[in-house]
């Protein structure tokens, strides 16, 4: 499997040094933004966080459940990084489908998760602008959300 970084690859030099790309296959969901790979060779599988996002609030159950649709015994690359979380930092990881698909960006621009706060730079850039879309848009999660910038009109006095 070839990885093929999408056109903003370049913000995963910026976020930390990011280890080389290793295979594996999805095994599990556990909460949230956590998965369980298994990697050829390795007995136990790892525990990975995506890197950037963050489910919607009370929205857990949707994420997970995108997460066991489209991931689960699914082959990826992993790339490794440090991400920070609140005020330190913590191993995080950018996933990629055997296609090239960064599942980090397809859950914000499908409207399933958003960006989480304390991401890096140009990643942070990178995610807003995709939330930013899928929320223009009304795509997935964002369609259930009162929209901020509308204000209804008056309610005629009878």
């Amino acid at each position: 499997m070839q990885t093929r970084f999408p056109r903003h690859w370049r913000w995963i030099t910026f976020t930390a040094l990011a280890a080389a790309p290793t295979r594996g296959t999805v095994t599990n969901v556990l909460r949230d933004e956590q998965l369980l790979i298994a990697h050829p060779g390795q007995p136990q599988p790892t525990t990975i966080r995506l890197a950037g996002i963050r489910p919607f609030p009370d929205q857990t159950p949707a994420l997970e459940q995108w997460l066991n649709e489209h991931l689960v015994a699914q082959p990826v690359e992993v790339v490794i990084t440090l991400a920070r979380t609140g005020d330190r930092a913590a191993p995080a990881a950018h996933l990629y489908l055997r296609d090239g698909t960064l599942v980090n960006e397809r859950l914000i621009e499908s409207g399933i998760a958003r960006t989480e706060p304390h991401t890096a730079g140009r990643l942070r850039h990178w995610l807003r602008t995709l939330e930013n879309r899928a929320r223009f848009k009304r795509v997935g999660l964002w369609a259930l959300t009162p929209d901020p910038t509308h204000t209804p009109p008056p309610a005629a006095d009878q």
